[in-house]
């Protein structure tokens, strides 16, 4: 498609074409998908799709579908089945997603990438700032906003939690509900050193570095520091400007089963919600790509077009 041929589309089309170009030139290659997948794909990882609230049909052959509410599950099974030990995918898809607000499906169309890794972790600083890239092409102020899932992870209480229990606490830590917070830690009789740190990070945002000063000063463990110093020094590498900053906010948590370490989303001024969200997840990769290498990992994020639609409207 020329220049000529892309100035004439409308403001979305023309941001959806420029993202699409600006992917192939960071070498992603595009993978095309059916907009439905076997239903026991996610059942079987119904943690990382968020339950259960899909769309479903019986094939000719008897087979239980889905409406795909996620591309990364479908990506990581083709991934499985291709031969290369690296992957820079790229899609252009709808996902059809149960809103809770509504009691409704919608669709959402998505251009998102995927770096899948069968033999090693990839790095993380090139996705971060090619999601960067995106929001600081939009005609709107924007926040990229980066948190660390890696101090819950290594927290043995926490680990030992019932999978109900764990959601409920991720669920408060992430609506910065201080008091619920405090009363089901206490209720779940975590122990006071534990209960600090865990609400002291959920209420924890701002510039990375002034959060990492702020977890040093608090004495909290290595991991809560560990987590604070990779994103300062991620967020110090990231290009910024007065309308596209950069942020951390430890409120900012995601199911862990198959996430672990960095997860971020970006905000759109104009817009309601993340209009891109991202992450690692090296432990969904390993459990598709069982007898590769157990360093394979993989990192992507996916922006909504129509989360971005109040932009050009």
């Amino acid at each position: 498609m020329t220049q000529k041929e892309i100035d004439l589309l409308g403001p979305r089309e023309r941001f959806a074409v420029k993202l699409e170009i600006m992917l192939k030139q960071a070498g992603y290659s595009r993978i095309d998908f059916a907009p439905f997948d076997e239903y026991e794909l996610f059942d079987k990882n119904r943690a990382f799709v968020g339950g259960l609230h899909l769309l479903t049909f019986t094939d000719s052959f008897g087979t239980l579908m889905a409406l795909r509410p996620d591309v990364t599950l479908s990506a990581m099974k083709q991934a499985a089945a291709r031969p290369e030990k690296s992957l820079k995918l790229y899609y252009h898809e709808d996902v059809f997603r149960y809103t809770r607000d509504t009691h409704q499906y919608q669709a959402h169309q998505q251009i998102g990438c995927e770096v899948i890794r069968k033999d090693r972790v990839p790095l993380a600083l090139p996705v971060l700032s090619l999601a960067q890239q995106v929001l600081m092409g939009l005609p709107s102020r924007t926040v990229l906003v980066l948190s660390h899932v890696g101090f819950l992870q290594s927290d043995s209480w926490y680990q030992h939690l019932e999978e109900d229990d764990q959601n409920t606490l991720l669920d408060l830590i992430s609506r910065k509900m201080q008091k619920e917070l405090a009363d089901k830690l206490s209720q779940l009789g975590c122990p006071d050193k534990e209960s600090h740190k865990l609400r002291f990070l959920a209420g924890l945002s701002g510039s990375a570095e002034n959060v990492y000063q702020q977890v040093l000063k608090e004495g909290l463990d290595r991991a809560a520091v560990d987590a604070a110093k990779d994103l300062a020094e991620k967020a110090d590498r990231i290009e910024k400007d007065d309308d596209h900053t950069v942020v951390v906010d430890f409120s900012l948590v995601n199911p862990l089963n198959f996430y672990n370490g960095l997860v971020f989303q970006g905000f759109a001024r104009g817009c309601w919600g993340p209009v891109l969200s991202g992450g690692r997840y090296d432990l969904l990769a390993r459990k598709f790509l069982k007898g590769e290498d157990t360093n394979a990992g993989a990192i992507g994020f996916a922006a909504d077009l129509d989360a971005l639609s109040p932009l050009w409207d």
